[in-house]
């Protein structure tokens, strides 16, 4: 009898002192997005100020430091317009409160896994139908299937989440090709799906047949090494366990920012394995020049995309690496910054390549070696000045002249004529340090490239 009492004297004591906002002002605490501004609500009582933090970067509403106000009884709200804030563009973007002085998310909304622990977020709406591509439509939907197994790598119980495209369960004589796709740093395996919204992405791209039918695979690459994960554990469970093409034309590996890096490493390193290849503000830390050959002749797609905005650069990195070390690619660039509208994109344009036939236009079938008759960079080794001698069939044209290092970096990019381009890249030679450079003219026919040392 004592226990009962106290069980009820508990429950009571319990239903006394929950916030209010649980109890019946779910409706009250929503965020409103209204034409490039949005309204945030909340319910905290007992609070005596609230802040709502960006978290760094345009994924977190870059360094947004913006104070709420209290509307009565605890309710506060604060409104954010793009016209005021640069990063507060369409997509998601993490945030977080300060409430008293403490770091925490919202409490009466969604949280996501970013930046290593639960956080908020918000998605603020495309309002143009046609560019909404991410959008739940009335089309037939795949499933995101919660896969546990028992690590090899690991020896312990992980978990993976799964896309399963319509009719996967019906279809059961039906094989499908593969998408193994991997998260950012410090984000996880729930952030393509909740995040990415790679789900309502596919469903549409496939309802309008314009990407095939496929798997995709989504495991924390932030828990265990990357290409180990996935050549051990992931491929056997998927070959095991589901309908799966197994051939690499049917294989495919792919991610953002440090999963994009991830990815391409994985992808050029086994050949074999991946036929496409996606890095979405991603690079790499493979030898390029040393596996051109065999990533030419084998790899069907090899995509780079990235923000034109992007305040990390990895994506442009490996642009310009890739440019250097002449791998077939394919570039794509979305305005945005280093964020998930970007990613987005980016998965919506490589999907639509993947697990069908694709012609190269190789754009480095033109590029010329420095030989007589061709680009002539002078003096070499650098000493003060430098001069261009182009042949006399493009030399008058305005041409792109970029210096670079030996890792792919743009140290300069001009558009111009010859004189002034010297002048240029003169003068960013007399203050680099000493070194061995790449210059690279791109004419309206043609590319060159010539080492330069200073």
């Amino acid at each position: 009898m004592k226990i009962i009492t106290a069980t009820k004297l508990f429950i009571f004591a319990l239903l006394t002192t929950l916030p209010l906002h649980i109890c019946g002002q779910a409706d009250f605490v929503k965020t409103q997005y209204d034409s490039g501004k949005v309204l945030i609500n909340t319910h905290i009582p007992n609070a005596t100020s609230v802040e709502i933090a960006g978290m760094g970067g345009s994924w977190g509403l870059n360094n947004l430091d913006k104070s709420f106000i209290d509307t009565g009884e605890y309710h506060w709200q604060v409104k954010l317009d793009t016209s005021e804030i640069s990063y507060l563009t369409p997509g998601f973007h993490y945030y977080n409160f300060l409430v008293n002085g403490v770091y925490t998310s919202n409490p009466d909304e969604q949280v996501y896994f970013g930046a290593g622990y639960w956080s908020s977020g918000i998605d603020i709406p495309v309002y143009d139908p046609d560019s909404n591509f991410y959008g739940i439509r009335d089309v037939p939907h795949g499933t995101i299937r919660i896969q546990y197994y028992n690590s090899t790598l690991t020896g312990q119980i992980r978990r993976c989440f799964i896309y399963l495209p319509p009719g996967y369960d019906t279809r059961s004589d039906s094989t499908y090709p593969v998408l193994y796709l991997q998260h950012g740093s410090n984000e996880s395996e729930y952030s393509w799906h909740m995040q990415g919204k790679v789900n309502f992405i596919l469903d549409n791209l496939i309802a309008e047949g314009k990407a095939m039918p496929m798997i995709v695979v989504m495991d924390n690459g932030m828990t265990a090494t990357y290409p180990d994960l996935v050549l051990k554990d992931l491929i056997p469970l998927m070959n095991i366990n589901y309908h799966v093409k197994t051939d690499r034309e049917n294989r495919a590996v792919a991610g953002l920012s440090l999963g994009g890096i991830q990815a391409t490493n994985l992808g050029l390193m086994h050949i074999n394995t991946f036929a496409y290849i996606g890095a979405f503000s991603g690079g790499t830390s493979v030898n390029l020049p040393t596996c051109r050959k065999r990533a030419n002749d084998s790899i069907v797609v090899l995509f780079n995309g990235y923000g034109t905005n992007d305040e990390l650069n990895i994506g442009q990195n490996l642009e310009a690496q890739l440019n250097y070390a002449r791998l077939n690619h394919v570039n794509f660039q979305y305005p945005g910054g280093h964020e998930w509208q970007v990613w987005r994109n980016c998965l919506f344009r490589f999907a639509q390549l993947l697990f069908k036939p694709y012609t190269y236009k190789n754009p480095f079938s033109d590029i010329k070696e420095n030989t007589s008759d061709q680009l002539i960079v002078y003096p070499n080794p650098f000493q003060g000045t430098i001069h261009f001698k182009l042949p006399n069939a493009y030399g008058f044209y305005n041409a792109t002249y970029e210096l670079r290092d030996t890792v792919g970096r743009t140290l300069l990019s001009y558009e111009g004529d010859t004189a002034s381009a010297e002048k240029e890249i003169g003068r960013r030679l007399e203050t680099s340090p000493d070194g061995i450079y790449i210059i690279s003219v791109t004419t309206r026919i043609h590319v060159y490239q010539v080492k330069i040392m200073k």
